[in-house]
């Protein structure tokens, strides 16, 4: 903004010779006011939202041992391609 001759942060206006940013503040609630006045909803209906959660704890870790067995062998396939694609001279030493 500097190279349009606005000198200095947004904020840091004169209020004598500008808008405040509380006035917009203002005039932007006013604005949102007027805009659900104009629907057709009635006055008497309050906006709600409905929150349906329940949390529980289920348990940890794998189920089976075959998911456990799967889950290592996946591992150590990542492991093996990332060795591979990274040598140890690469990575300062370490796989």
């Amino acid at each position: 903004l500097h190279m349009l001759a606005f000198r200095g942060h947004f904020a840091s206006k004169s209020r004598h010779f500008s808008v405040t940013l509380g006035s917009l503040r203002q005039a932007r609630h006013d604005w949102r006011l007027g805009q659900t006045a104009d629907t057709d909803r009635p006055d008497d209906v309050a906006e709600s939202t409905l929150v349906v959660g329940e949390w529980e704890f289920l348990g940890l870790g794998y189920l089976t041992s075959g998911d456990a067995a799967l889950a290592a062998s996946i591992a150590a396939q990542a492991r093996e391609a990332r060795a591979l694609r990274y040598p140890a001279n690469q990575l300062g030493g370490m796989t």
